[in-house]
């Protein structure tokens, strides 16, 4: 990608943008038509592959900074992913809990109940065979 640098015009003094390719650049603004120097093409050059560089290496920054965020937000998915298994785990434990717990009620509510009916039984019983 030539990179254009600007010179000054050696009749008029306005800037000229030089393209790094050519040997002649004409003024805008006065119509001169100026020889640049190789040495001058080549320091445009030089400076056009600095700016490359540069942007690459932005570039490569850039996709560094990304990869890391989509490792970041990687790993606190895979902490939110076991925090919600801990807490299903969790919810499991307190629901089984609670149905042994609502299981040993019911059982005792039924020997109570098969308590409270024999009573009467048995005391007929008592009266029946001891007359």
């Amino acid at each position: 990608m030539a990179r254009l640098i600007a010179v000054t015009c050696p009749k008029c003094g306005a800037e000229v943008d030089l393209d790094p390719g050519k040997e002649l650049v004409k003024c805008t603004y006065c119509g001169t038509s100026s020889f640049v120097s190789k040495e001058e093409r080549h320091d445009a050059e030089d400076l056009d592959a600095q700016d490359e560089a540069w942007e690459r290496e932005q570039e490569a920054r850039r996709a560094e900074t990304e990869r890391q965020e989509r490792d970041r937000r990687a790993e606190a998915e895979r902490e939110e992913q076991a925090r919600l298994a801990v807490l299903r785990r969790e919810d499991e434990l307190r629901l089984r809990a609670a149905v042994q717990e609502e299981k040993a009620h019911e059982r005792s509510r039924r020997i109570l109940i098969f308590v409270l009916a024999a009573l009467p039984i048995g005391a007929f019983l008592a009266l029946y065979l001891t007359k």
